[in-house]
């Protein structure tokens, strides 16, 4: 059986910036150099505070969101994923380590969308599931 790490690749532009593709089948590193397709793609920039924040994606195959939930439970030691969607005036919070490898919490916190910046947002408003990943 293949391992998420066998379907989630993160290329490393710098120590905290990467792009995260996420494929529909196990790939090797031969695969992705003769640049074979994938299902999904996002950059991730990691904090000092270890979190991971997603960036430029509008939507998230279901898939491929658990398989990156998933990856992270195993292979970081990320505590967190953030995706920020201004466009809808919520971000979405993924705190990875609150289930074990079952699960998430998740939870969309919802503010005004004139903010600009995460540091200016003021959330009026928040929604709470575990999100299952199995």
């Amino acid at each position: 059986m293949s391992s998420d790490a066998d379907y989630v690749q993160i290329e490393w532009l710098d120590r905290k910036i990467g792009i995260m593709r996420v494929y529909d089948a196990p790939v090797t590193a031969d695969q992705i150099a003769g640049g074979i397709p994938y299902m999904f793609f996002t950059v991730v920039q990691v904090t000092d505070e270890g979190d991971a924040l997603l960036k430029g994606a509008l939507e998230f195959p279901m898939r491929a969101l658990k398989m990156i939930i998933r990856f992270a439970q195993k292979n970081t030691d990320w505590n967190m994923l953030l995706w920020e969607r201004p466009s809808v005036g919520y971000d979405v919070f993924l705190k990875i380590r609150e289930n074990g490898t079952d699960g998430c919490k998740m939870i969309k916190k919802f503010y005004n969308s004139a903010t600009t910046t995460r540091d200016d947002r003021e959330y009026t408003s928040a929604e709470q599931v575990m999100l299952s990943v199995a």
